[in-house]
C-alpha cells in the first residue's frame, strides 16, 4: 500500500455517530452498534482515520479476559474502504497491542455465512475451532476462531 498509512487512536465520544455509521453498513440487522456505544470507557477500544480526510473508516474493541487470551469483540471497517489493506492494519495494530502481554491466544466469532471475513481471519493465521449455535441476535450460527501468537 503506497502513501500514507492509517491512523490509529483511542476512541473518545464524539467518534460515536461515525462508529454507528459504519457498524449500519457492516452489521444492518444486528445491535452492534448499541455494544459499541456500551463500551465507549474501555481500555482497547480504537479508531482508524482515513490518512488525509481524518474521517473514521473503521474500529475494533477487542478485551484480555484471562492470561493467556484476548478477544476481539467488535472489528469493522466501513465497505467503501474494504479490499485496501485498512483492515489488515487495523489487525495488525491490534495483534501487536495484545501481543504486549503475555497472551498467547486471540479469539473472535463470525457469522457463519460471513465469506469474506472467514478468509480474511484464516488469510492472517486465524483458525476455526467450533461452531456457535444461534450465537447472534438473530439467531444464525457463528464460527469460533482462534489464532496462536
Amino acid at each position: 500500500m503506497s502513501g500514507p498509512t492509517t491512523e490509529i487512536r483511542k476512541v473518545m465520544k464524539k467518534d460515536l455517530k461515525e462508529i454507528q455509521y459504519i457498524c449500519e453498513k457492516c452489521f444492518p440487522c444486528d445491535d452492534v452498534f448499541e455494544i459499541a456505544e456500551s463500551l465507549i470507557g474501555v481500555e482497547h477500544y480504537y479508531v482508524a482515520l482515513e490518512p488525509i480526510s481524518k474521517e473514521i473508516i473503521g474500529f475494533v474493541i477487542f478485551g484480555i479476559y484471562s492470561v493467556e487470551t484476548a478477544h476481539i469483540m467488535i472489528f469493522a471497517f466501513h465497505p467503501a474502504h474494504q479490499q485496501k489493506g485498512i483492515g489488515s492494519e487495523i489487525l495488525v495494530f491490534t495483534l501487536e497491542e495484545i501481543s504486549k502481554s503475555s497472551i498467547s491466544r486471540v479469539r473472535l466469532e463470525v457469522k457463519i455465512d460471513n465469506k469474506q471475513a472467514i478468509q480474511f481471519y484464516e488469510k492472517r493465521g486465524f483458525k476455526i475451532k467450533g461452531k456457535l449455535k444461534e450465537y447472534y441476535d438473530d439467531l444464525s450460527d457463528g464460527f469460533l476462531m482462534v489464532k496462536e501468537l
